[in-house]
C-alpha cells in the first residue's frame, strides 16, 4: 500500500488481505503469530501458533492446537485473547484482540479431514505437550489414527479489534503510522504512533 492510498477503510482492507495471504503461505511474516491467553492464576501466556483460517465475513480467524494443551482450558476458562502479528521487512505490527472459543466436534473433523499426515503427527505426543520429563527425548508417540485424531481441536477467534502500526522513516516530517478498528462497532481511528 503507498501514502496517497493510506486510508482508514483501505488499511483495513489490506489487513485482512495480508492475513489470508500470511494463512495461504507457510513462509510470510505473518503465518505464525503470538497467541495471548490468561492462565487459571491470571498470569499472561504467550505462544507462536499458526494461523490456519481467515475470514473477513465472520471476522474468523483460526489455529489448531492438541486438546491436552494448556491453551484449551485457558481458552475455555476465558475466552479473552489475542494476537500478536510483526513483519520484519515491512515494518508492520498487528495487535488483534478477541473472543476464543473451541469449534464443534463436526467441524473440528472437517477440519482434520483436510490435514496432511504429517500434520496428523503433529498430535500423536504422549504424554500431553507441557508434560515434564527426564530428557529432551522422552516421549513417545500415540498408536491409532483415532486416538491422534481425538486430541485435535480448533480454536476460532472472533476479532473484536485491530490495532495496526506501520514504522516508516520521516517523509516532509510524517513517518510512522497507527490505526485502531473497533470491529463490532465498526469504527476506525488513526492514532499517535
Amino acid at each position: 500500500m503507498t501514502d496517497p492510498d493510506l486510508n482508514l477503510d483501505n488499511v483495513l482492507s489490506d489487513i485482512w488481505l495480508t492475513l489470508g495471504r500470511a494463512r495461504a503461505d507457510a513462509r510470510h511474516a505473518w503465518r505464525y503469530p503470538v497467541f495471548g491467553t490468561i492462565d487459571s492464576d491470571g498470569w499472561p501466556m504467550s505462544r507462536t501458533v499458526g494461523l490456519r483460517e481467515v475470514d473477513a465475513t465472520s471476522r474468523k480467524l483460526a489455529i489448531h492446537t492438541d486438546v491436552r494443551a494448556a491453551k484449551v482450558q485457558e481458552v475455555i476458562d476465558h475466552s479473552k485473547c489475542s494476537l500478536l502479528f510483526y513483519n520484519p521487512r515491512t515494518m508492520e505490527q498487528l495487535r488483534v484482540t478477541g473472543l476464543a472459543g473451541l469449534r464443534g466436534e463436526a467441524e473440528t473433523a472437517d477440519a482434520w479431514s483436510k490435514l496432511s499426515v504429517h500434520q496428523h503427527h503433529n498430535y500423536s505426543v504422549d504424554p500431553a505437550p507441557g508434560s515434564e520429563i527426564a530428557a529432551w527425548n522422552d516421549y513417545g508417540h500415540a498408536a491409532t489414527a483415532e486416538t491422534i485424531a481425538a486430541r485435535f481441536r480448533v480454536i476460532d477467534v472472533s476479532v473484536v479489534s485491530f490495532d495496526w502500526i506501520r514504522l516508516d522513516r520521516p517523509v516532509n516530517g510524517i513517518g510512522h503510522k497507527r490505526a485502531a478498528f473497533n470491529l463490532e462497532a465498526k469504527t476506525g481511528n488513526w492514532l499517535v504512533p
